[in-house]
């Protein structure tokens, strides 16, 4: 994992400090995972956005038979991203293919 980008601390180094509560030095990171632990897929417990965002239509979490209570992620890390590289990199593509169509559509009323 990076450290910092141009003396700037990176998420993940923000993150592991606000959660431990602790400075985090450039000592204590390596390897080449964003994302540095030990374990197999899922060893994290994960929750689909989708279902916590609207469990009445998309049902609740895996393994859920209810909603989540209103006081799940209280005091938890909450990572939030694609599960999927394709799906990501979609996601990506949508917002830069808008921002392009905006800046377009300012040049022609500009003129």
């Amino acid at each position: 994992m990076v450290y910092s980008v141009d003396n700037v601390p990176t998420l993940y180094t923000a993150a592991a400090e606000l959660a431990t509560h602790k400075k985090i030095t450039a000592k204590q990171f390596g390897g080449t995972r964003w994302i540095d632990f030990p374990g197999a897929q899922h060893t994290i417990p994960w929750v689909s956005f989708s279902s916590v965002y609207d469990p009445k239509k998309y049902g609740p979490p895996d393994g859920q038979t209810q909603p989540l209570p209103s006081n799940y992620f209280r005091g938890k890390v909450v990572f939030v991203g694609a599960t999927r590289y394709r799906v990501a990199w979609d996601f990506l593509l949508a917002i830069l293919a808008a921002a392009a169509l905006q800046w377009t559509v300012k040049k022609v009323r500009a003129r």
